[in-house]
């Protein structure tokens, strides 16, 4: 007997016509259900560090999925499919673990911020989902979710905590800054014109009123000189120590020969 979701939970026994006629004694099927299990859940760790690093390492999970039945498809949006949280607590799908509309199972190994599917039999499949790690979602979650009555839901697996590159250093925290300040300016000075125009009601006022921010926007602009000035040098000096990192490297390596 083939396994089908109108069969859970149903009786089933053997009747042998007569006369007289023999009725066995009634059995009960299982629930009849789709059904999910964790494989794997690794993380990269490219430089061998307890965290991971934005844009540069990822985190695969891996899940086996069977028993397909009236309720629960393999089928595109109707079949299982990945989620994962932020750190703002909102749900977000990650990937379809069949293609939608054929349905299909398409092994994709190695790609990023994608469900790949490997058949194992004719009712087993192994899913997994290929995560880049962002700074959105450290230490936050990820799940399997396969819709149907009732909906099938894995456990909440954690991401590692996940940081930025080295490479994003101090030069370009001070750009991100004098940007900002320089929005602020403008609509500081936006702001200025509308109240003077609404008190004023003509062009002159504000013409007039410019004028007069006029030594401060020579301040501002002079700040501003000065922290691109400060960022120059910033950027010379990270540029002296990755040049010192790379002789330190190279004598490194040149001792090291001359020791073999």
């Amino acid at each position: 007997m083939t396994a089908e979701r109108s069969l859970s939970n149903q009786s089933v026994w053997m009747v042998w016509p007569g006369p007289p006629e023999l009725v066995s004694k009634s059995y009960k099927i299982p629930e009849i259900r789709a059904k999910m299990e964790l494989l794997s859940f690794q993380s990269s760790f490219n430089d061998n560090e307890d965290f991971l690093v934005a844009g540069e390492d990822t985190t695969i999970i891996q899940f086996e999925v069977s028993g397909n039945n009236s309720v629960h498809s393999y089928n595109g949006n109707n079949g299982p499919q990945f989620y994962y949280t932020t750190t703002d607590m909102v749900s977000h799908k990650g990937c379809l673990g069949f293609d939608p509309g054929t349905g299909s199972c398409t092994k994709r190994t190695g790609v990023g911020d994608a469900c790949s599917c490997e058949m194992k039999t004719s009712n087993k499949y192994w899913l997994s989902y290929t995560k880049t790690a962002t700074l959105d979602t450290s230490r936050a979650t990820v799940y399997l979710l396969w819709p149907g009555t009732p909906d099938l839901r894995s456990d909440n697996y954690t991401f590692p905590e996940i940081k930025a590159s080295r490479s994003f250093g101090v030069t370009e925290y001070i750009k991100i800054f004098i940007g900002v300040g320089l929005v602020a300016l403008l609509a500081t000075l936006a702001g200025v014109g509308i109240m003077c125009y609404k008190k004023y009601g003509d062009a002159e006022a504000i013409n007039n009123n410019a004028q007069g921010l006029a030594p401060a926007i020579d301040r501002t602009q002079m700040e501003t000189e000065h922290q691109k000035e400060t960022v120059e040098k910033l950027q010379e000096a990270d540029d002296e120590v990755q040049n010192l990192d790379t002789s330190e490297n190279t004598v490194s390596s040149q001792t090291y020969v001359t020791s073999v």
